[in-house]
């Protein structure tokens, strides 16, 4: 049974995902994306804490939490990095900044994996109590995959972009999570009261709180070298600054 929620839970986030996708190709209006940007970033924001940190902390304790978060803002920053050096060779048929858009869109996907792990591993644990808090998850996960979706399509398709192959590449961009959401709740319901759910939440929030600073909060409010530094320290001081307040409370 835990298998059947599992996936339905992983669907419902992924035809989220493509809704917004489809949405992104409707209108090729910039402010279109001005907007779904901002509004992502505010819900992958409120996400990172409340749908990610929080249970992440009250499933596996601050000291899962904390070194798991640094190491999904670690992990961005590396494939930030990657981006910067080989991606702009590869990617063709982007106006504007191509660099930006691929790393968003490749941010967006991989990012989505730990979440489809968390949902899968919450569903998984089996437990009749810890379903409603399974559910709101998976339905705060998914609410947020529709702007990522947007987010994934729209620039493609302003771009130049026939609508349909913009839309399919924000439809593989989104088709990680259900798949991933299978694999955590196998391996979750493998081994009951693991360490799978609190660290894919956590991995999660740090590479949705990087995602978030370095694509929409802080690009033009840092110029220079020290932007990438900066976009880092403001991650990490979200993690600590989570942790110590929740701590504390």
């Amino acid at each position: 049974m835990y298998i059947i929620f599992a996936a339905l839970a992983g669907i419902f986030t992924f035809v989220l995902n493509c809704l917004g996708g489809l949405f992104g190709v409707i209108s090729k209006k910039r402010r279109d994306l001005t907007y779904c940007l901002a509004i992502s970033g505010g819900i992958m924001l409120a996400a990172a804490i409340f749908s990610l940190a929080r249970p992440a902390i009250e499933a596996g304790g601050l000291r899962t939490f904390l070194p798991w978060s640094l190491f999904g803002i670690a992990f961005m920053a590396a494939v930030n990095f990657f981006a910067d050096r080989q991606l702009q060779k590869s990617i063709h048929g982007f106006s504007g900044n191509p660099r930006r858009i691929a790393l968003l869109i490749i941010a967006i996907t991989l990012h989505n994996i730990p979440e489809g792990f968390a949902i899968g591993a919450a569903f998984g644990r089996a437990q009749p109590g810890a379903m409603l808090a399974a559910i709101a998850l998976a339905v705060g996960i998914g609410i947020q995959d529709f702007p990522e979706g947007t987010a994934v399509s729209l620039p493609l398709y302003s771009s130049g972009w026939e609508k349909k192959k913009a839309f399919w590449v924000s439809v593989l961009a989104g088709a990680v999570e259900p798949v991933a959401a299978l694999v955590g709740a196998v391996a979750e319901h493998g081994h009951p009261g693991s360490a799978v759910l609190p660290v894919a939440l956590s991995i999660s929030a740090g590479a949705m709180l990087f995602v978030v600073s370095k694509e929409i909060v802080l690009p033009d409010i840092i110029k220079g070298n020290r932007k990438k530094a900066a976009i880092i320290a403001f991650s990490i001081g979200f993690a600590v600054m989570t942790t110590l307040d929740i701590a504390l409370s």
